[in-house]
């Protein structure tokens, strides 16, 4: 999988010409299929969403902004009604309620950033899809181990 982050600073109006280009460029490139579109602001999101069906999304989800709407649930409510694929937490949101929402709401639940051996383990224990890590050959070492 190949993830791409969709930088929204640049306000709506540079957005409306960047975010075609992402979808061209991915198109161009034949990774479509293998990518996935992450941001933080969700309306990017929706804007992603109404110019393509098929692209996957990701909404990311740090603890300021989940206190802000009213949690992991809310969140999750969220990026069902936008048709978003996956859910992206910020570690310290991990929780089987987490897991459980996301999973029942169809989407996938990643967790980031996960670097410490344990910190892993317990996110691959509670039931994540993925992990975002600076250490991919101790999450890969530790997935076998399981």
């Amino acid at each position: 999988m190949l993830a791409a982050g969709a930088a929204t600073r640049f306000g709506a109006p540079k957005q409306r010409l960047l975010l075609p280009r992402v979808l061209e460029r991915l198109a161009e490139t034949g990774l479509t299929a293998r990518a996935t579109v992450m941001a933080f602001e969700w309306d990017t999101l929706e804007r992603l969403r109404r110019l393509s069906a098929s692209v996957r999304l990701t909404g990311l989800l740090s603890r300021r902004r989940a206190e802000e709407i009213g949690g992991v649930r809310v969140a999750v409510e969220q990026l069902a009604a936008l048709r978003a694929n996956d859910l992206g937490i910020e570690r310290t949101l991990l929780s089987a309620d987490a897991v459980a929402a996301a999973h029942a709401a169809g989407l996938t639940l990643g967790v980031w950033t996960v670097n410490e051996p344990e910190e892993i383990r317990q996110a691959l224990a509670a039931g994540v899809d993925y992990v975002t890590t600076d250490r991919p050959d101790l999450a890969l070492k530790l997935r076998t181990e399981r």
